[in-house]
């Protein structure tokens, strides 16, 4: 009998816990490198840049390795998208921002994630650029920004 009862108990657990474990996406490194710097290299971090596709979550995870002045090192990324309309298909591009504050020095720890959002049927994403605007810098007028 209690064989029977620890049978049916493990059942029911992987019963549980399977769909779980099927719902756990594909990690995807959208970037691995020793050092990612910004276009004009103010600011750089060792980590690594990742789309969780279960989650629909990107994510920058490091630590800052050279920071000359204070400001927001922004993640740029793009994902592209279409539609099908009555005249054909339509290709269009969505951009997603992660910005991390830097605070002018070496060895801040880095752990950034945002959620891509709602309603988009993508998991096609790239890290398009880096860039950085130092504290009281205008944000750049172009959108999306140029990347080097």
């Amino acid at each position: 009998m209690a064989t029977l009862k620890n049978t049916l108990l493990t059942v029911l657990a992987c019963t549980i816990a399977l769909p779980m474990v099927s719902d756990a996406g594909t990690t995807r490194y959208l970037a691995k490198s020793p050092l990612l710097c910004d276009t004009e290299r103010v600011a750089c971090m060792r980590g690594s840049v990742t789309y969780d596709e279960g989650t629909a979550t990107l994510a920058v995870l490091g630590r800052v390795t050279r920071a000359r002045k204070a400001g927001t090192l922004t993640f740029m990324f793009e994902s592209r998208q279409y539609v099908l309309e009555a005249n054909g298909r339509k290709d269009y591009s969505v951009y997603r921002f992660i910005d991390v504050p830097v605070g002018g020095r070496s060895s801040q720890i880095i752990d950034q994630e945002l959620v891509t959002g709602e309603g988009l049927s993508t998991t096609n994403w790239q890290l398009r650029c880096i860039f950085f605007v130092a504290d009281g810098e205008d944000l750049p007028r172009v959108y999306p920004p140029a990347c080097g």
